[in-house]
């Protein structure tokens, strides 16, 4: 129609700023103040916050903006307090104006204005505050109204950043204890993060058995977020005796059917703090629990809280051995799906290595012969090294696993380094250093492994340099832990491979000690010398020719002082050289990375926290807060030694100079 207008555009906030703009604000925010429309004085103040948030300094409106704060709508209350707060230290004199408007609506009768403007004095980062602050929270913690009580309370928090002695010394404190058992579950649940946050350098908020009991008795009606708090502060409580210990598990296992998986940890840690001392009941928590950890990690929705769950049962089965006894007989619920993320495959793979015994090695090894061909390599390196490591908890397990292991070594794999064939040669290698009875089966694989990597052909692929294992595809890195594994096995049993003394020696001509691993050339020099002892006519030119390379013409510090301590012994005394290097070895028992340490009970005291994913203390990604006072230096320099030796060795031959 002829007569129709078209639609006004939007307001626009976030536009490009001219010259002038702060002062068209101005002048836009003194008309609308005149006016009675409402929506335009709120799209005024909405193009201020606008610009505020783009960076652009409107510090010179705050007068403006405070004559503004007289109004009852609740919107612009909200973005002219977010102002005020922004830009009162930069007015400290007008900000008195700010501090007036703030304190009177404190005390107006709508209940969210009163929390607002409490919330927003609480706010100010102005000197001398507490005289302000202090009465206005008073008033707040005694306000009918549980909003304006919340905010009280964590005013509190913020008093104590401005003056912490002066809070402690107040009865402010004592009023927090008091809110605590404050009917409305939010503002108990602020309370205790308040008096935790303040007594963080007493260990926090001391629970006592009324406060206990009370908090117990309402913690259905708190929220999930408000559950997780009180259920952290009981695992701080001990109760009186075994009746009052009953009551409490009795009163928290209801809270095992809730649908957070937040709520169950945390029930799980407290049912376990009070079990501690209590062998037999621990059992029979630890079987409760089981079932809903299980329903848990079957939570097809999310992924990340599956993997958060099995990193916690993980750490049970890590902790003792009562876990792996209640959980032993669901070691199928265990198995990974084809579609699960890598992370939660990497974490049940290491589970079921945990819960193998007598009765289910088999069922178990045979599943992780599955996983070894999956699309991601590291899961099939994973598996491989699970496999190792079960053949190494059950010795009745042991020829089964290296049967297992032998169907995934092939010498065209390993000669074109291959992660399979490094995982297996490896795992291999950890066998036989605590069953070297084993080897007899797997003695002709072995040995044409060590024929294919005695090639020319394949000897840049076994011998990389180590500038090289930095590469994109990680293979020469791969590589080279295979072939030093290999050595190592040839060396040990080079009396039952006919070919072990042309392999090494022929290893020995193609290195090149410039361009090669030093693991590798720890491994082969370790090799030959062994293989010297064993079979001396076959291997000594090819000794020979490695100890010169190595003690004249190895960059790696580690090679040549090895090659440099075993010529000296050998040139000694060759009797005590075999003493030393080819001594009488007990079989290995058990390996230091399996050793606990007292690792995994440090990390269950951080239950249900994220000590538990990353499998560390706190202490260890945490930064933690230190009085570092750098010592100036007093003394004087000396001056460089003559000759450049740096040190009372020099460089002479004997040394070791080049």
């Amino acid at each position: 129609p002829g007569g129709a207008r078209p639609p006004a555009p939007p307001p626009q906030f976030f536009v490009d700023h001219k010259k002038g703009e702060v002062n068209e604000l101005r002048q836009l925010l003194r008309a609308v103040a005149m006016e009675k429309d409402p929506q335009r004085k709120r799209d005024a103040i909405k193009k201020v916050i606008a610009y505020m948030t783009l960076g652009i300094d409107v510090s010179r409106l705050f007068p403006e903006m405070v004559m503004a704060s007289h109004t009852t709508d609740l919107v612009q209350k909200k973005m002219i307090y977010l102002y005020l707060t922004t830009y009162a230290d930069q007015n400290q004199e007008l900000s008195i104006l700010a501090i007036n408007t703030l304190q009177k609506d404190a005390t107006d009768d709508d209940p969210s204005i009163r929390g607002l403007a409490l919330r927003s004095l609480c706010s100010l980062r102005l000197a001398n505050m507490m005289e302000y602050l202090e009465p206005a929270v008073r008033r707040g913690m005694e306000d009918p109204n549980p909003y304006v009580r919340k905010t009280a309370v964590m005013g509190v928090v913020k008093l104590f950043r401005i003056a912490p002695s002066a809070t402690r010394e107040s009865d402010l404190i004592q009023s927090l204890y008091t809110m605590v058992n404050d009917g409305d579950p939010m503002v108990s649940t602020n309370a205790v993060c308040a008096l935790n946050e303040i007594l963080a350098s007493e260990g926090g908020m001391k629970i006592t058995r009324p406060v206990a009991v009370s908090l117990l008795n309402r913690i259905k009606y708190f929220s999930e977020w408000g559950q997780c708090v009180v259920l952290n502060l009981l695992t701080t409580y001990r109760p009186a005796g075994e009746a009052e210990m009953y009551d409490i598990m009795n009163l928290l296992e209801e809270r095992l059917k809730h649908s957070s998986a937040a709520v169950i940890l945390g029930v799980a840690r407290c049912f376990m703090e009070l079990t501690t001392n209590l062998p037999q009941l621990h059992a029979q928590v630890l079987e409760r629990l089981k079932d809903p950890l299980m329903t848990l990690t079957s939570t097809g929705s999310s992924s990340e809280l599956a993997f958060s769950v099995l990193s916690h049962i993980l750490l049970l089965l890590q902790h003792n051995e009562t876990s792996r006894t209640v959980l032993a007989g669901d070691f199928k619920h265990f198995f990974c799906r084809y579609n699960e993320p890598s992370y939660v495959k990497r974490v049940k793979i290491e589970i079921l290595t945990h819960l193998t015994d007598e009765a289910t090695v088999f069922d178990i090894c045979a599943e992780l012969a599955e996983y070894v061909s999956d699309v991601d390599t590291e899961i099939g390196k994973r598996a491989v090294k699970a496999l190792g490591t079960v053949g190494m908890s059950l010795e009745s397990a042991a020829t089964y696993v290296t049967e297992q292991l032998l169907n995934f070594l092939s010498p065209q794999l390993l000669a074109i380094g291959s992660h399979l064939a490094t995982a297996t040669v490896v795992a291999m290698r950890n066998l036989l250093r605590k069953y070297p009875e084993q080897f007899e089966q797997m003695k002709s694989a072995v040995e044409e492994c060590l024929q294919v990597v005695a090639s020319p052909s394949a000897m840049t692929h076994h011998l990389p340099s180590a500038s090289a294992t930095g590469g994109a595809s990680g293979g020469a890195t791969t590589s080279a832990e295979a072939v030093a594994a290999l050595l190592w096995i040839a060396g040990e049993f080079c009396e039952h491979i006919p070919s072990a003394p042309y392999a090494l020696e022929a290893l020995a001509q193609t290195c090149s000690d410039e361009h090669s691993e030093a693991s590798v050339l720890l491994e082969l020099l370790c090799a030959l010398v062994k293989c010297f002892f064993k079979r001396p006519a076959e291997t000594k030119p090819a000794l020979g020719l490695l100890l010169s390379k190595l003690v004249q013409d190895c960059p790696e510090p580690d090679v040549h002082d090895r090659a440099l301590l075993y010529y000296r012994l050998l040139r000694h005394n060759p009797e005590e050289a075999r003493r030393v290097i080819c001594g009488h070895r007990s079989p290995v028992t058990v390996f230091a990375e399996h050793e606990d340490k007292g690792h995994s009970a440090r990390v269950i005291r951080e239950f249900n926290t994220l000590s538990v994913v990353y499998s560390q203390p706190s202490s260890k990604f945490q930064p933690q807060k230190t009085d570092f006072v750098p010592i100036p230096f007093q003394g004087t320099f000396e001056d460089d030694q003559p000759g450049g030796g740096g040190g009372p060795l020099g460089d002479s031959p004997e040394n070791g100079g080049h």
